[in-house]
Protein backbone atom coordinates (compact mmCIF):
# COMPACT_ATOMS: atom_id res chain seq x y z
CA UNK A 1 0.00 0.00 0.00
CA UNK A 2 2.82 2.42 0.84
CA UNK A 3 4.36 1.83 -2.58
CA UNK A 4 1.24 3.31 -4.17
CA UNK A 5 1.58 6.63 -2.34
CA UNK A 6 2.06 9.75 -4.41
CA UNK A 7 5.22 11.90 -4.35
CA UNK A 8 3.88 14.29 -1.69
CA UNK A 9 2.79 11.52 0.66
CA UNK A 10 6.13 9.71 0.23
CA UNK A 11 7.96 12.95 0.99
CA UNK A 12 5.98 13.38 4.22
CA UNK A 13 6.68 9.77 5.22
CA UNK A 14 10.38 10.20 4.50
CA UNK A 15 10.45 13.30 6.71
CA UNK A 16 8.94 11.26 9.55
CA UNK A 17 11.61 8.59 9.08
CA UNK A 18 14.38 11.19 9.06
CA UNK A 19 13.07 12.81 12.24
CA UNK A 20 13.14 9.50 14.12
CA UNK A 21 16.60 8.75 12.69
CA UNK A 22 18.10 12.09 13.71
CA UNK A 23 16.43 12.30 17.12
CA UNK A 24 16.87 8.66 18.06
CA UNK A 25 13.27 8.49 19.28
CA UNK A 26 10.39 6.32 18.11
CA UNK A 27 6.66 6.90 18.67
CA UNK A 28 5.03 4.53 21.11
CA UNK A 29 2.80 3.22 18.31
CA UNK A 30 5.92 1.92 16.55
CA UNK A 31 6.96 0.07 19.70
CA UNK A 32 3.60 -1.55 20.41
CA UNK A 33 2.66 -4.92 18.94
CA UNK A 34 -0.65 -6.76 18.86
CA UNK A 35 -0.10 -10.41 19.73
CA UNK A 36 -2.36 -13.04 18.15
CA UNK A 37 -1.96 -16.59 19.57
CA UNK A 38 -2.12 -19.39 16.97
CA UNK A 39 -2.63 -22.96 18.16
CA UNK A 40 0.22 -25.28 17.17
CA UNK A 41 -0.64 -28.38 15.18
CA UNK A 42 -1.56 -31.34 17.35
CA UNK A 43 -1.31 -29.39 20.63
CA UNK A 44 -3.81 -29.12 23.48
CA UNK A 45 -5.95 -25.98 23.17
CA UNK A 46 -6.21 -25.52 26.95
CA UNK A 47 -2.45 -25.24 27.54
CA UNK A 48 -0.88 -21.79 27.23
CA UNK A 49 2.34 -23.26 25.84
CA UNK A 50 0.45 -24.79 22.91
CA UNK A 51 0.13 -21.45 21.13
CA UNK A 52 2.57 -19.70 18.83
CA UNK A 53 2.52 -15.91 19.36
CA UNK A 54 2.20 -13.91 16.13
CA UNK A 55 3.01 -10.22 16.60
CA UNK A 56 1.45 -7.57 14.39
CA UNK A 57 3.04 -4.13 14.17
CA UNK A 58 2.62 -0.97 12.15
CA UNK A 59 3.45 -1.25 8.44
CA UNK A 60 5.13 2.16 8.62
CA UNK A 61 7.31 0.94 11.49
CA UNK A 62 8.24 -2.22 9.57
CA UNK A 63 9.28 -0.13 6.56
CA UNK A 64 11.62 1.97 8.69
CA UNK A 65 13.02 -1.15 10.34
CA UNK A 66 13.82 -2.69 6.95
CA UNK A 67 15.63 0.50 5.90
CA UNK A 68 17.74 0.48 9.07
CA UNK A 69 18.34 -3.26 8.78
CA UNK A 70 19.66 -2.88 5.22
CA UNK A 71 22.23 -0.32 6.41
CA UNK A 72 23.19 -2.34 9.47
CA UNK A 73 23.63 -5.60 7.55
CA UNK A 74 25.67 -3.88 4.82
CA UNK A 75 28.02 -2.47 7.46
CA UNK A 76 28.47 -5.87 9.13
CA UNK A 77 29.29 -7.63 5.86
CA UNK A 78 31.59 -4.91 4.55
CA UNK A 79 33.55 -4.78 7.81
CA UNK A 80 33.71 -8.62 7.98
CA UNK A 81 32.36 -8.58 11.53
CA UNK A 82 30.17 -11.66 11.36
CA UNK A 83 31.37 -15.13 12.32
CA UNK A 84 32.18 -17.30 9.28
CA UNK A 85 30.42 -20.27 10.87
CA UNK A 86 27.11 -18.35 10.92
CA UNK A 87 24.92 -18.70 7.82
CA UNK A 88 21.52 -17.58 9.06
CA UNK A 89 19.93 -14.69 7.14
CA UNK A 90 23.12 -13.87 5.26
CA UNK A 91 23.61 -13.18 1.58
CA UNK A 92 24.85 -16.12 -0.57
CA UNK A 93 24.47 -18.55 2.36
CA UNK A 94 21.84 -21.24 2.86
CA UNK A 95 20.87 -24.04 5.20
CA UNK A 96 22.10 -26.56 2.66
CA UNK A 97 25.60 -25.07 2.92
CA UNK A 98 25.71 -26.01 6.61
CA UNK A 99 24.53 -29.54 5.84
CA UNK A 100 27.16 -29.89 3.12
CA UNK A 101 29.96 -28.68 5.40
CA UNK A 102 29.02 -31.07 8.19
CA UNK A 103 28.39 -34.18 6.08
CA UNK A 104 31.56 -33.54 4.08
CA UNK A 105 33.55 -33.27 7.31
CA UNK A 106 32.10 -36.57 8.55
CA UNK A 107 32.98 -38.38 5.31
CA UNK A 108 36.47 -36.83 5.25
CA UNK A 109 36.97 -38.19 8.77
CA UNK A 110 35.98 -41.65 7.57
CA UNK A 111 38.64 -41.46 4.91
CA UNK A 112 41.14 -40.83 7.74
CA UNK A 113 39.68 -43.73 9.81
CA UNK A 114 38.29 -41.28 12.36
CA UNK A 115 34.98 -41.19 14.20
CA UNK A 116 32.77 -38.13 14.68
CA UNK A 117 30.92 -37.08 17.83
CA UNK A 118 28.41 -34.28 17.19
CA UNK A 119 26.26 -32.31 19.61
CA UNK A 120 23.10 -30.63 18.35
CA UNK A 121 22.53 -27.69 20.69
CA UNK A 122 19.02 -26.40 21.37
CA UNK A 123 18.81 -22.87 22.79
CA UNK A 124 15.89 -22.32 25.14
CA UNK A 125 13.69 -19.49 23.79
CA UNK A 126 16.66 -17.93 22.04
CA UNK A 127 15.05 -14.67 20.88
CA UNK A 128 13.08 -14.26 24.10
CA UNK A 129 16.20 -14.46 26.25
CA UNK A 130 18.40 -11.90 24.48
CA UNK A 131 19.88 -9.66 27.16
CA UNK A 132 19.27 -6.08 25.99
CA UNK A 133 22.09 -4.52 28.00
CA UNK A 134 24.46 -7.15 26.66
CA UNK A 135 23.21 -6.51 23.13
CA UNK A 136 23.96 -2.80 23.53
CA UNK A 137 27.49 -3.72 24.59
CA UNK A 138 27.78 -5.99 21.54
CA UNK A 139 26.69 -3.15 19.24
CA UNK A 140 29.41 -0.88 20.58
CA UNK A 141 32.02 -3.64 20.32
CA UNK A 142 31.17 -3.96 16.62
CA UNK A 143 31.70 -0.23 16.04
CA UNK A 144 28.00 0.67 15.81
CA UNK A 145 27.70 4.14 17.30
CA UNK A 146 26.11 7.51 16.56
CA UNK A 147 22.62 7.71 15.11
CA UNK A 148 22.48 4.01 14.33
CA UNK A 149 23.21 3.08 17.95
CA UNK A 150 20.74 5.62 19.37
CA UNK A 151 17.99 4.50 17.01
CA UNK A 152 18.54 0.81 17.80
CA UNK A 153 18.57 1.54 21.53
CA UNK A 154 15.25 3.37 21.22
CA UNK A 155 13.91 0.50 19.14
CA UNK A 156 14.77 -2.02 21.87
CA UNK A 157 13.61 -0.08 24.96
CA UNK A 158 10.09 0.38 26.31
CA UNK A 159 8.32 -2.02 24.00
CA UNK A 160 4.71 -2.98 24.67
CA UNK A 161 2.29 -5.72 23.65
CA UNK A 162 -1.47 -6.23 23.57
CA UNK A 163 -3.09 -9.62 23.09
CA UNK A 164 -6.05 -10.02 20.74
CA UNK A 165 -8.37 -13.02 21.10
CA UNK A 166 -11.64 -13.23 19.14
CA UNK A 167 -11.52 -9.53 18.34
CA UNK A 168 -11.00 -8.43 21.96
CA UNK A 169 -7.83 -6.57 22.95
CA UNK A 170 -6.18 -6.86 26.34
CA UNK A 171 -4.65 -3.93 28.16
CA UNK A 172 -1.17 -2.80 27.17
CA UNK A 173 1.70 -4.49 28.98
CA UNK A 174 5.44 -3.75 28.92
CA UNK A 175 7.62 -6.31 27.18
CA UNK A 176 10.45 -7.92 29.12
CA UNK A 177 13.98 -8.50 27.82
CA UNK A 178 13.61 -10.08 24.38
CA UNK A 179 13.89 -9.29 20.70
CA UNK A 180 10.63 -8.39 18.94
CA UNK A 181 9.83 -11.44 16.83
CA UNK A 182 7.84 -9.40 14.32
CA UNK A 183 10.80 -7.29 13.18
CA UNK A 184 13.28 -7.91 10.37
CA UNK A 185 15.89 -6.23 12.58
CA UNK A 186 15.64 -8.97 15.20
CA UNK A 187 17.47 -11.52 13.06
CA UNK A 188 20.43 -9.21 12.42
CA UNK A 189 20.56 -8.15 16.07
CA UNK A 190 20.57 -11.80 17.13
CA UNK A 191 23.52 -12.46 14.83
CA UNK A 192 25.38 -9.61 16.53
CA UNK A 193 24.51 -10.89 20.01
CA UNK A 194 25.79 -14.40 19.24
CA UNK A 195 28.72 -13.28 17.10
CA UNK A 196 31.53 -13.64 19.64
CA UNK A 197 30.83 -17.29 20.33
CA UNK A 198 33.94 -18.13 18.29
CA UNK A 199 36.08 -16.40 20.91
CA UNK A 200 34.70 -18.76 23.55
CA UNK A 201 34.92 -22.03 21.61
CA UNK A 202 38.19 -22.26 19.69
CA UNK A 203 37.33 -24.99 17.22
CA UNK A 204 36.70 -24.93 13.47
CA UNK A 205 34.17 -27.75 13.89
CA UNK A 206 31.28 -25.45 14.70
CA UNK A 207 28.27 -24.31 12.67
CA UNK A 208 25.40 -21.93 13.37
CA UNK A 209 22.21 -21.11 11.54
CA UNK A 210 20.76 -18.34 13.75
CA UNK A 211 19.88 -20.32 16.92
CA UNK A 212 20.57 -23.82 15.51
CA UNK A 213 24.04 -24.73 16.79
CA UNK A 214 26.12 -27.75 15.87
CA UNK A 215 29.41 -28.75 17.44
CA UNK A 216 31.53 -31.81 16.61
CA UNK A 217 34.93 -33.40 17.19
CA UNK A 218 36.75 -36.17 15.31
CA UNK A 219 39.46 -38.63 16.27
CA UNK A 220 40.58 -42.18 15.59
CA UNK A 221 39.95 -42.81 19.30
CA UNK A 222 36.30 -42.21 20.21
CA UNK A 223 37.24 -41.50 23.85
CA UNK A 224 39.57 -38.66 22.82
CA UNK A 225 36.82 -37.19 20.64
CA UNK A 226 34.49 -37.36 23.65
CA UNK A 227 36.99 -35.51 25.84
CA UNK A 228 37.41 -32.81 23.21
CA UNK A 229 33.66 -32.30 22.81
CA UNK A 230 33.25 -32.05 26.60
CA UNK A 231 35.89 -29.31 26.74
CA UNK A 232 34.05 -27.40 24.02
CA UNK A 233 30.74 -27.78 25.85
CA UNK A 234 32.35 -26.42 29.02
CA UNK A 235 33.44 -23.34 27.04
CA UNK A 236 29.91 -23.09 25.64
CA UNK A 237 28.50 -23.14 29.15
CA UNK A 238 30.73 -20.30 30.35
CA UNK A 239 29.79 -18.23 27.30
CA UNK A 240 26.05 -18.71 27.72
CA UNK A 241 26.15 -18.04 31.45
CA UNK A 242 28.00 -14.79 30.87
CA UNK A 243 25.46 -13.59 28.32
CA UNK A 244 22.39 -14.94 30.17
CA UNK A 245 21.40 -17.54 27.60
CA UNK A 246 20.18 -21.05 28.37
CA UNK A 247 20.56 -24.41 26.68
CA UNK A 248 17.64 -26.81 26.77
CA UNK A 249 19.48 -29.91 27.94
CA UNK A 250 16.33 -31.98 27.44
CA UNK A 251 16.44 -31.35 23.68
CA UNK A 252 20.21 -31.04 23.26
CA UNK A 253 21.56 -34.42 22.16
CA UNK A 254 24.69 -36.06 20.81
CA UNK A 255 25.18 -38.46 17.89
CA UNK A 256 28.07 -40.71 16.91
CA UNK A 257 28.89 -40.97 13.20
CA UNK A 258 31.05 -43.94 12.30
CA UNK A 259 31.29 -47.09 10.18
CA UNK A 260 32.36 -49.14 13.20
CA UNK A 261 29.53 -51.07 14.87
CA UNK A 262 31.29 -51.32 18.28
CA UNK A 263 31.82 -47.55 18.29
CA UNK A 264 28.18 -46.91 17.41
CA UNK A 265 27.00 -49.19 20.21
CA UNK A 266 29.20 -47.52 22.82
CA UNK A 267 27.44 -45.08 25.17
CA UNK A 268 29.40 -41.85 25.63
CA UNK A 269 29.53 -39.67 28.74
CA UNK A 270 28.90 -36.23 27.26
CA UNK A 271 27.89 -33.51 29.71
CA UNK A 272 26.75 -29.94 29.72
CA UNK A 273 27.61 -28.82 33.22
CA UNK A 274 26.11 -31.38 35.59
CA UNK A 275 23.59 -32.64 33.04
CA UNK A 276 24.32 -35.72 30.98
CA UNK A 277 23.18 -35.32 27.37
CA UNK A 278 20.94 -37.94 25.84
CA UNK A 279 21.84 -39.83 22.69
CA UNK A 280 19.91 -39.43 19.45
CA UNK A 281 20.79 -41.82 16.63
CA UNK A 282 18.45 -40.06 14.18
CA UNK A 283 18.96 -36.33 14.76
CA UNK A 284 17.11 -33.80 12.66
CA UNK A 285 19.28 -30.86 11.63
CA UNK A 286 17.98 -28.01 9.47
CA UNK A 287 15.17 -30.12 8.05
CA UNK A 288 17.19 -33.26 7.27
CA UNK A 289 17.08 -36.45 9.37
CA UNK A 290 20.64 -37.75 9.66
CA UNK A 291 21.78 -41.23 10.71
CA UNK A 292 25.12 -42.58 12.03
CA UNK A 293 26.19 -43.92 8.61
CA UNK A 294 24.73 -41.03 6.56
CA UNK A 295 22.54 -43.33 4.47
CA UNK A 296 19.54 -40.94 4.79
CA UNK A 297 17.02 -43.80 4.68
CA UNK A 298 14.92 -42.29 7.47
CA UNK A 299 14.93 -38.87 5.82
CA UNK A 300 13.81 -40.25 2.46
CA UNK A 301 11.00 -42.18 4.14
CA UNK A 302 9.81 -38.99 5.85
CA UNK A 303 9.96 -37.04 2.58
CA UNK A 304 8.09 -39.78 0.73
CA UNK A 305 5.29 -39.85 3.31
CA UNK A 306 5.03 -36.06 3.34
CA UNK A 307 4.81 -35.86 -0.45
CA UNK A 308 2.17 -38.55 -0.61
CA UNK A 309 0.01 -36.44 1.69
CA UNK A 310 0.45 -33.46 -0.62
CA UNK A 311 -0.24 -35.54 -3.72
CA UNK A 312 -3.76 -36.11 -2.45
CA UNK A 313 -4.50 -32.56 -3.59
CA UNK A 314 -3.87 -33.66 -7.17
CA UNK A 315 -6.32 -36.54 -6.65
CA UNK A 316 -8.96 -34.04 -5.56
CA UNK A 317 -8.35 -31.73 -8.53
CA UNK A 318 -7.76 -34.26 -11.31
CA UNK A 319 -10.53 -35.88 -13.35
CA UNK A 320 -11.15 -37.16 -16.88
CA UNK A 321 -14.34 -35.16 -17.49
CA UNK A 322 -13.90 -32.37 -14.96
CA UNK A 323 -11.28 -30.70 -12.80
CA UNK A 324 -8.17 -28.68 -13.47
CA UNK A 325 -6.26 -28.72 -16.74
CA UNK A 326 -2.93 -30.58 -17.03
CA UNK A 327 -1.16 -27.21 -17.16
CA UNK A 328 -2.71 -26.16 -13.83
CA UNK A 329 -1.96 -29.52 -12.21
CA UNK A 330 1.63 -29.34 -13.45
CA UNK A 331 1.99 -25.88 -11.89
CA UNK A 332 0.67 -27.19 -8.57
CA UNK A 333 3.13 -30.09 -8.66
CA UNK A 334 6.14 -27.92 -9.52
CA UNK A 335 5.36 -25.23 -6.93
CA UNK A 336 3.86 -27.25 -4.07
CA UNK A 337 5.10 -30.85 -4.25
CA UNK A 338 8.45 -30.99 -6.05
CA UNK A 339 10.23 -28.53 -3.67
CA UNK A 340 9.72 -31.06 -0.86
CA UNK A 341 11.37 -33.77 -2.96
CA UNK A 342 14.27 -31.48 -3.82
CA UNK A 343 15.08 -29.91 -0.46
CA UNK A 344 18.81 -30.29 0.23
CA UNK A 345 19.31 -31.93 -3.16
CA UNK A 346 23.14 -31.93 -2.96
CA UNK A 347 23.02 -33.78 0.37
CA UNK A 348 20.59 -36.36 -1.03
CA UNK A 349 23.46 -37.60 -3.20
CA UNK A 350 24.70 -39.40 -0.06
CA UNK A 351 21.79 -41.84 -0.29
CA UNK A 352 21.87 -45.04 -2.32
CA UNK A 353 20.22 -45.34 -5.72
CA UNK A 354 17.67 -47.71 -4.21
CA UNK A 355 16.62 -45.11 -1.64
CA UNK A 356 16.55 -42.30 -4.21
CA UNK A 357 14.39 -44.49 -6.44
CA UNK A 358 11.56 -44.03 -3.91
CA UNK A 359 11.58 -40.29 -4.61
CA UNK A 360 11.61 -40.92 -8.36
CA UNK A 361 8.57 -43.17 -8.09
CA UNK A 362 6.68 -40.49 -6.18
CA UNK A 363 7.32 -37.99 -8.98
CA UNK A 364 6.32 -40.51 -11.64
CA UNK A 365 3.01 -41.18 -9.88
CA UNK A 366 2.34 -37.44 -9.61
CA UNK A 367 3.06 -36.90 -13.32
CA UNK A 368 0.60 -39.67 -14.23
CA UNK A 369 -2.04 -37.84 -12.22
CA UNK A 370 -1.21 -34.57 -13.96
CA UNK A 371 -1.65 -36.09 -17.44
CA UNK A 372 -4.27 -38.70 -16.59
CA UNK A 373 -1.92 -41.30 -18.07
CA UNK A 374 -1.93 -45.06 -17.63
CA UNK A 375 0.61 -46.88 -15.46
CA UNK A 376 2.15 -48.36 -18.59
CA UNK A 377 3.03 -44.91 -19.98
CA UNK A 378 6.83 -44.60 -20.37
CA UNK A 379 8.43 -42.29 -17.81
CA UNK A 380 10.28 -40.37 -20.53
CA UNK A 381 6.94 -39.51 -22.14
CA UNK A 382 5.57 -38.25 -18.81
CA UNK A 383 8.60 -36.01 -18.28
CA UNK A 384 8.53 -34.72 -21.84
CA UNK A 385 4.80 -33.95 -21.82
CA UNK A 386 4.93 -32.08 -18.50
CA UNK A 387 8.34 -30.45 -18.99
CA UNK A 388 9.59 -31.90 -15.68
CA UNK A 389 13.20 -33.06 -15.63
CA UNK A 390 14.20 -36.32 -13.93
CA UNK A 391 14.96 -35.80 -10.25
CA UNK A 392 18.37 -37.44 -10.63
CA UNK A 393 19.35 -34.93 -13.30
CA UNK A 394 18.21 -32.02 -11.15
CA UNK A 395 20.11 -33.37 -8.14
CA UNK A 396 23.31 -33.50 -10.17
CA UNK A 397 22.71 -30.02 -11.55
CA UNK A 398 22.18 -28.49 -8.11
CA UNK A 399 25.21 -30.33 -6.71
CA UNK A 400 27.49 -28.86 -9.38
CA UNK A 401 25.86 -25.46 -8.90
CA UNK A 402 26.58 -25.63 -5.16
CA UNK A 403 30.26 -26.42 -5.77
CA UNK A 404 30.57 -23.60 -8.29
CA UNK A 405 29.02 -21.17 -5.82
CA UNK A 406 31.44 -22.29 -3.11
CA UNK A 407 34.40 -21.68 -5.43
CA UNK A 408 33.13 -18.15 -6.11
CA UNK A 409 32.88 -17.13 -2.46
CA UNK A 410 36.47 -15.90 -2.49
CA UNK A 411 39.79 -17.22 -1.26
CA UNK A 412 39.90 -17.98 2.44
CA UNK A 413 36.15 -18.47 2.81
CA UNK A 414 35.31 -21.75 4.61
CA UNK A 415 33.28 -23.15 1.70
CA UNK A 416 35.96 -22.25 -0.83
CA UNK A 417 38.66 -23.74 1.38
CA UNK A 418 36.62 -26.93 1.81
CA UNK A 419 36.42 -27.46 -1.96
CA UNK A 420 40.09 -26.64 -2.54
CA UNK A 421 41.25 -29.05 0.16
CA UNK A 422 39.04 -31.85 -1.14
CA UNK A 423 40.77 -31.75 -4.54
CA UNK A 424 44.04 -32.86 -2.88
CA UNK A 425 42.59 -35.54 -0.60
CA UNK A 426 42.80 -39.26 -1.28
CA UNK A 427 39.68 -41.42 -1.30
CA UNK A 428 40.15 -44.55 0.81
CA UNK A 429 36.51 -45.65 0.73
CA UNK A 430 33.96 -45.37 -2.06
CA UNK A 431 31.24 -43.66 -0.01
CA UNK A 432 29.92 -40.75 -2.07
CA UNK A 433 30.03 -37.23 -0.69
CA UNK A 434 28.66 -33.97 -2.04
CA UNK A 435 32.06 -32.83 -3.27
CA UNK A 436 33.02 -36.20 -4.75
CA UNK A 437 29.83 -36.23 -6.83
CA UNK A 438 30.31 -32.59 -7.83
CA UNK A 439 33.97 -33.24 -8.72
CA UNK A 440 33.07 -36.20 -10.95
CA UNK A 441 30.28 -34.27 -12.68
CA UNK A 442 32.54 -31.25 -13.23
CA UNK A 443 35.11 -33.43 -14.99
CA UNK A 444 32.40 -35.17 -17.00
CA UNK A 445 30.92 -31.92 -18.32
CA UNK A 446 34.24 -30.03 -18.46
CA UNK A 447 33.17 -27.09 -16.28
CA UNK A 448 35.03 -23.80 -16.94
CA UNK A 449 37.67 -22.68 -14.49
CA UNK A 450 37.59 -18.91 -15.16
CA UNK A 451 35.10 -18.12 -12.41
CA UNK A 452 33.87 -14.65 -11.49
CA UNK A 453 33.32 -13.95 -7.76
CA UNK A 454 29.81 -13.73 -6.40
CA UNK A 455 28.35 -10.22 -6.73
CA UNK A 456 28.49 -8.23 -3.50
CA UNK A 457 27.01 -4.71 -3.17
CA UNK A 458 29.79 -2.20 -2.66
CA UNK A 459 27.82 1.01 -2.14
CA UNK A 460 25.74 1.49 1.04
CA UNK A 461 21.95 1.21 0.64
CA UNK A 462 21.46 4.92 1.35
CA UNK A 463 23.68 5.86 -1.61
CA UNK A 464 22.29 3.31 -4.07
CA UNK A 465 20.58 4.88 -7.11
CA UNK A 466 16.82 5.06 -6.87
CA UNK A 467 14.87 2.81 -9.25
CA UNK A 468 13.34 4.55 -12.25
CA UNK A 469 9.81 5.80 -11.71
CA UNK A 470 7.37 5.74 -14.61
CA UNK A 471 4.30 7.93 -14.29
CA UNK A 472 0.98 6.33 -15.15
CA UNK A 473 -0.78 9.69 -15.44
CA UNK A 474 -2.06 10.13 -19.00
CA UNK A 475 -3.29 13.69 -18.61
CA UNK A 476 -6.78 15.21 -18.41
CA UNK A 477 -9.09 13.25 -20.66
CA UNK A 478 -12.47 14.44 -19.46
CA UNK A 479 -15.35 12.02 -19.29
CA UNK A 480 -14.69 8.59 -20.69
CA UNK A 481 -18.00 8.46 -22.58
CA UNK A 482 -17.23 11.69 -24.43
CA UNK A 483 -13.76 10.70 -25.67
CA UNK A 484 -12.98 8.99 -28.95
CA UNK A 485 -11.88 5.35 -28.46
CA UNK A 486 -8.99 5.84 -30.89
CA UNK A 487 -7.72 8.81 -28.87
CA UNK A 488 -7.95 6.81 -25.65
CA UNK A 489 -6.03 3.98 -27.27
CA UNK A 490 -3.32 6.37 -28.43
CA UNK A 491 -2.93 7.79 -24.90
CA UNK A 492 -2.73 4.30 -23.42
CA UNK A 493 -0.07 3.19 -25.91
CA UNK A 494 1.91 6.37 -25.23
CA UNK A 495 1.87 5.60 -21.50
CA UNK A 496 2.94 1.99 -22.08
CA UNK A 497 5.81 3.17 -24.27
CA UNK A 498 7.31 5.03 -21.28
CA UNK A 499 8.30 1.71 -19.71
CA UNK A 500 11.64 0.20 -20.61
CA UNK A 501 12.11 -2.81 -22.83
CA UNK A 502 12.89 -4.98 -19.80
CA UNK A 503 9.27 -4.65 -18.64
CA UNK A 504 6.77 -7.30 -19.70
CA UNK A 505 3.58 -5.85 -21.18
CA UNK A 506 0.30 -7.68 -20.58
CA UNK A 507 -2.92 -6.05 -21.72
Amino acid sequence: MLSQLGPKAKSVLLNVFNRTWKSGELPRACRTAVLVPILKKGKCATAAGSYRPISLTSVISKTMERMVNARLYHYLEQSACLDESQSGFRRHRTRVDQLVRFTQSVINARQAKSHTVAVFVDLEKAYDRVWRTGLEVRLQEHGITGRMYRWLKAFLTERFIRTRIKGTLSRTRPLADRLPQESALSFTLFLIFMNNIGNAVHTPNRLSYTDDLLLWQQDTDIDKATEAINRDLASFKRFFERWKMRINTGKTAYTTFSLSSPVLKKALDIRFGNDSLQRDDLPRYLGVSLDPRLCLRRHIEEVTNSVRERTRILHKLAGTNWGATPQSLSTIYVSFIRPVLEYANPVLKLASQTALGKLDRVQNAALRLVLGALRSTPIAILELATGCEPLGLRRGEQTVYAQERYLRTGEGAPLNKMVEEFATQQRRIKKASVLSVAHDLSRKYNMPTDRAPLPVPTCPPETAPAPPVTSLYIGPIGKKDEMCPLAMRALALETIARFGRECAIAY
